[in-house]
């Protein structure tokens, strides 16, 4: 199965490519940031993931809790969604318009994910070292996943890079097709 950033990369390009041909790129960037973090809340997310719930009042309701704060097209966005099934991926549809909107820029957005809580020296020695590698300016976010157990990942775009025991573990079970 697809990973969820995979399925939401080409809606958030068509709102990149929206955005930036009206230069709107940050009012955007705004309306998916509030959108993506309605449906990070718990009740939302049962709601938008329940199939008992009809598309009609899944996207009346999303609109009345944006309350007026996103625009027309933003509306008919999230109809779009809804319809397809996708209002569950807000959050990465917000997360890979980030990007596109910093690459713009002459950056990308970087996210490390590590097993332990890790000191500034070595998230800027991996900042650096991406920075070499991509020659461009990294914004790096950092999050702790335990289930790693160990090492970190790097997720740059489409871009990974698993140095973690778990991806270890998955690789070698691949190998032995366990």
């Amino acid at each position: 199965m697809a990973e969820a950033i995979t399925v939401a990369r080409p809606y958030a390009v068509a709102a990149w490519r929206h955005a930036e041909a009206e230069s709107k790129a940050d009012l955007w960037a705004e309306m998916l940031t509030f959108m993506a973090n309605i449906i990070r809340d718990e009740t939302m997310s049962r709601i938008v993931t329940d199939p008992r719930v009809d598309e009609a009042r899944l996207s009346q309701l999303m609109l009345d809790i944006c309350g007026g704060r996103i625009s027309e097209t933003a509306e008919s966005f999230v109809k779009l969604l809804v319809d397809n099934g996708k209002l569950s991926l807000m959050p990465e549809i917000s997360e890979v318009f980030a990007a596109l909107k910093s690459e713009a820029g002459g950056a990308v957005d970087a996210k490390l994910l590590t097993a332990y809580p890790v000191n500034a020296k070595f998230e800027q020695a991996i900042a650096a070292a991406m920075q070499k590698k991509l020659d461009r300016e990294v914004n790096f976010t950092t999050e702790e996943d335990k289930s790693l157990l160990g090492g970190v990942v790097i997720r740059v775009g489409d871009m990974v890079i698993d140095a973690s025991v778990k991806g270890q573990i998955e690789s070698l079970a691949n190998e032995l097709r366990l």
